[in-house]
């Protein structure tokens, strides 16, 4: 008779490769070095600031010349150390763009699925959806094959567990030790629905919430989004729906505020809000087109966007 644990030992996927623990310690530095520079200078302690991102550069410099050749390869060649990079933006613009193109060869090895850790995964989903890839984040998140959120929803699950396979209906619970039913590590999935999804993102050059980034990502499949977020200055609102070809997008801007709000369109000159030409409403004004949206900056209040879109109808 085979124990539950021999059980689980057998049905096991084979072992993955391991990203370089050497690799991680240094990334993370240059990062966590970064949020110093960047909280000395919202302080204006501007000789530290200075000081600080000197120091990111040079772990960040080091970062490369120990783990990423010519090609954009990564030591490790695993899902999580191309999207660590590229999520914490180490690397320069063509070793980026080829660091992308190893990190979607990664995801094809693992046949559209994850394998990453609570380290690794919410900089997977924010590293594809920030380089064109939101679709494909998105499948990833919902694949109804283990491991992914929708495995643990499909088995029962109301909050994050802490490993992707924590219970299975052909096996019961994990016999392993380290099997939280409520954990944070595997939840920085909400990160990447409020910064890519929903696409609210404080602007980090002008500290205090006096302004936000609005540049949802919709993905085919989902076909509404609803979100609000209380902030020290009143509360954002942002809501996105699509019907067919049409997006809409609803804002609530909280006074003393402002917002840049970077609509979806395949015809950025026929956006209208509240139903009129955008750069005609009150409060709006125009901005540089980001990846294939248009851009706009308003002011406090409430704006309902509305543009054309393709491919994206549930």
């Amino acid at each position: 008779m085979v124990s539950s644990r021999q059980a689980w030992t057998q049905a096991r996927t084979p072992a993955q490769p391991l990203t370089p623990k050497e690799l991680f310690a240094t990334a993370f530095w240059a990062n966590s070095t970064r949020l110093v520079a960047k909280m000395a200078a919202a302080l204006e302690r501007d000789d530290e600031a200075t000081r600080y991102r000197e120091l990111a550069r040079k772990i960040a410099d080091a970062f490369v010349a120990a783990y990423v050749d010519e090609q954009g390869r990564i030591q490790g060649d695993t899902q999580a150390c191309y999207a660590t990079a590229l999520e914490i933006g180490i690397l320069d613009g063509l070793r980026e763009k080829r660091a992308i193109e190893h990190l979607l060869a990664a995801v094809r090895t693992h046949d559209g699925r994850l394998s990453t850790g609570i380290h690794g995964t919410k900089r997977l989903l924010l590293a594809l959806s920030a380089n064109g890839q939101a679709n494909l984040a998105y499948k990833i998140a919902m694949n109804p094959e283990f491991p992914s959120y929708r495995h643990m929803i499909d088995c029962g699950a109301t909050t994050i567990w802490e490993r992707f396979d924590g219970w299975r209906k052909d096996l019961g619970f994990n016999p392993d030790i380290m099997n939280d039913f409520s954990h944070v590590g595997l939840s920085g999935a909400g990160e990447w629905i409020w910064r890519m999804i929903v696409g609210l993102n404080p602007d980090e050059s002008q500290p205090g919430y006096k302004h936000f980034v609005i540049h949802p990502r919709p993905v085919s499949g989902l076909s509404s989004v609803k979100a609000r977020y209380e902030s020290v200055r009143g509360e954002f609102r942002v809501a996105w729906e699509i019907d067919r070809d049409k997006f809409t997008l609803d804002v609530l801007i909280p006074p003393n505020t402002t917002a840049s709000v970077y609509v979806p369109s395949a015809h950025p000159e026929s956006i209208l809000e509240s139903g009129k030409p955008a750069l005609q409403s009150p409060g709006v004004d125009g901005l540089p087109p980001v990846e294939g949206t248009a851009g706009f900056r308003i002011a406090a209040g409430h704006y309902r966007f509305e543009s054309a879109v393709a491919g994206l109808a549930p």
